[in-house]
């Protein structure tokens, strides 16, 4: 019966809120400039102080975005810099960067202030989740459980068990990625006063934006922008769904373009590469009977996500003369191998026989049938990494990237293919081929990747520049030397990070990433 009372008291509260006249532009009495000077009074705020609203997350204060209740209310939006997420469910995160405001209630002729967090737990019309208040005056922070817009004891969400998901002691949230709290009830002069309408936040303040049911006047400039409830995908949603499909991530590109590349992508090494591993394995670490210190890094691995498909091709129409002799298309593929450095720009990356404990593969790599020779590669920037040569004959080679003791794993996994074509009119088309993964992939991993891919310093940029590169010089030293070559246009299709971003973000469904091209 009591709750029963509560619960219609709450509705009656929530409707005479309801039907209070709002004030329109026009009708106006709040000044934000002025209440933005009292603010700064009375708080000791400054704009560029970043930490002021919250410690743990980066914030300013929007003063261009508010909202008026009445005469004696006035919401405005904090805008949260850094990402600010929340598990409210076993496998359900949400995105809190718009849930948090600045309240200002009148009482009197003296404004007080408060900061509220809303953490909704559900998408349902009545709240239901946290409320995190923090008096902006006397620093105590108060936080409140609801269910249906009802407050629920804190001793009833333990015995319920949902302290999980909905903390009962201090709040966390990950803030870029890393988890730290955000919010302990008490401190300041108090432990929060539930009486005191200037400073808890309830079911009320939420609602009051439009367009959760209430709704007053805009400020000038606003953006309209109101707490929200933003799921964002887990690493088990993401994993579930681009598995199995190693194109998941690449869907604005038609199946038929992706197939050019699907033969260097589905290639796997056969049992003499593997067998060539475990014998390095046994002279870096006798006795290691297969324990795995080397393995290839397999691009067919059930989650791989592809992220790089490029092709950059030199035609040419005369050979070049070496030694006094025009080259066989066969024999320039091998000049290129056996002298590679030579054909790059070694700023970005280079080249060299595995040396390391015992194994020595200069021999094999400069021989005329390198198949299994394993090469170490020095990347500019902190990662290195190994490839073997998984496949070989007179048209080209394959690198496959691996995983061994000196560098650990390659950052990326895939293969690469160098070789030539021979093209209807006579002339020749060298190329190299690559379809490569991101190595490592997490829930941070992930949301940090995109974030690195959709800016200007991504890992593949790098790579662009040395493929380039080979472009430039091969086609050089074949006009240098008597022959003709000229570069061709290159094709490169990555994901469209901002696609992927906006997933993550759950700003489109999960079925956004479903290309499963075979």
């Amino acid at each position: 019966m009591k709750i029963f009372l509560m619960y219609f008291s709450f509705l009656l509260l929530i409707l005479s809120c309801k039907n209070e006249p709002m004030l329109s532009l026009e009708d106006k009495e709040i000044d934000i400039n002025t209440i933005r000077t009292d603010f700064q009074k009375k708080t000791g705020y400054q704009q560029n102080d970043s930490s002021f609203v919250n410690s743990s997350f980066k914030s300013v204060i929007d003063w261009n975005t508010f909202y008026e209740i009445g005469k004696d209310t006035l919401y405005v939006k904090v805008k949260v810099l850094d990402r600010l997420e929340i598990l409210v469910s076993d496998s359900t995160r949400i995105l809190l960067n718009d849930n948090v405001w600045i309240r200002g209630v009148k009482k009197g002729k003296t404004w007080k202030y408060s900061v509220l967090t809303f953490i909704p737990s559900s998408k349902t019309s009545q709240y239901n989740g946290i409320i995190i208040s923090k008096s902006l005056h006397n620093g105590a922070q108060n936080i409140s459980f609801y269910e249906s817009n009802i407050k629920v004891p804190k001793a009833l969400m333990k015995k319920a068990g949902k302290a999980p998901s909905m903390p009962t002691d201090c709040v966390k949230a990950y803030v870029n990625g890393y988890l730290n709290e955000i919010s302990c009830p008490g401190g300041g002069s108090d432990d929060g006063n539930d009486n005191d309408p200037t400073y808890p936040g309830d079911p009320r303040d939420y609602q009051n934006f439009p367009p959760s049911g209430g709704g007053g006047s805009g400020g000038t400039g606003g953006e309209g922008t109101v707490p929200t409830y933003t799921e964002v995908p887990s690493e088990t949603n993401i994993k579930a769904q681009i598995k199995d499909k190693p194109f998941a991530l690449i869907p604005n590109i038609p199946c038929d373009i992706i197939k050019k590349w699907l033969a260097t992508a589905k290639f796997t090494v056969d049992q003499t590469t593997e067998s060539k591993l475990r014998s390095i394995e046994e002279i870096i670490k006798p006795g290691s009977h297969n324990s795995y210190l080397t393995n290839v890094q397999n691009i067919n691995n059930a989650y791989s996500t592809v992220v790089n498909m490029d092709y950059f091709p030199i035609n040419v129409s005369t050979l070049p003369i070496v030694n006094g002799k025009r080259l066989t298309p066969e024999q320039f593929i091998g000049h290129i191998r056996k002298n590679i450095n030579s054909f790059i720009d070694t700023d970005y990356s280079e080249f060299k026989p595995y040396v390391y404990s015992g194994v020595n593969e200069t021999n094999l790599w400069n021989s005329a049938d390198p198949k299994n020779a394993v090469v170490a590669i020095d990347i500019k920037g902190p990662d290195n990494g190994s490839v073997i040569v998984s496949q070989y004959n007179s048209t080209g080679w394959t690198f496959t990237t691996i995983y061994e003791p000196m560098f650990g794993q390659h950052p990326v996994s895939g293969n690469r293919d160098f070789g030539y074509v021979k093209n209807s009119n006579g002339s020749y088309t060298f190329y190299t081929r690559g379809v490569d993964r991101l190595t490592g992939l997490d829930g941070n991993t992930f949301q940090k990747t995109t974030e690195f891919f959709s800016g200007e310093g991504y890992p593949f940029k790098q790579a662009d520049a040395l493929w380039t590169s080979f472009q430039n010089i091969v086609a050089n030293f074949v006009n240098k030397n008597g022959g003709n070559a000229g570069v061709a246009n290159q094709e490169i299709h990555r994901p469209d990070w901002s696609l992927v971003k906006d997933v993550i973000d759950g700003k489109k469904p999960l079925s956004s990433l479903s290309t499963d091209c075979k």
